[in-house]
């Protein structure tokens, strides 16, 4: 599994363990209702994602104009290179809904059965994408990403390789 410091972050602030985007608040599944709904109101109606590794490189970074709109991760990859590790033994399961608006996310995600709610600012110059939380926490992250008309893909190198988060547009 991937052993990143930020998934669900972005966001998309997507597991503690393995967390590229959804970050490590105190927000989880055992919250109250009151608690939970802290930072956003977001249903996470995503399906679950299995990671998988491939031993190939990471996507190249193409930046791009980030559509005001609500996304739902579609893909969870872990490029470890050419002749890299092939597959996964302990693979990270996760789910996310997260939704821009101008420079605004909110992010909820779901990763080893523990909720995580965030709201982030964005902002992006060239093919970067830098997150400050506003809520529940004021943690800075930055990462790489490309973003089309109906996907964006979040990407970090981390020690095994390039993990890359892809959400399609609803």
């Amino acid at each position: 599994m991937v052993t990143s410091s930020r998934f669900c972050r972005f966001p998309i602030s997507v597991l503690c363990a393995c967390n590229l985007l959804f970050g490590c608040s105190s927000n989880t599944g055992n919250a109250s209702s009151s608690e939970a709904t802290t930072c956003t109101s977001l249903v996470n109606d995503a399906p679950l994602i299995t990671e998988i590794v491939k031993p190939e490189s990471g996507p190249v970074p193409t930046g791009g104009s980030i559509a005001n709109a609500r996304y739902a991760l579609s893909s969870l990859v872990l490029y470890t290179g050419p002749g890299g590790v092939r597959g996964s033994l302990n693979p990270a399961v996760a789910s996310a809904v997260i939704e821009i608006d101008g420079d605004v996310m909110q992010q909820v995600g779901l990763v080893s059965g523990v909720e995580k709610r965030f709201t982030s600012t964005l902002k992006v110059s060239g093919t970067k994408l830098t997150t400050v939380d506003t809520c529940p926490d004021t943690d800075t992250e930055e990462f790489q990403f490309s973003a089309s008309d109906t996907q964006l893909t979040i990407s970090q190198v981390i020690t095994e390789g390039t993990f890359a988060q892809t959400y399609s547009r609803r």
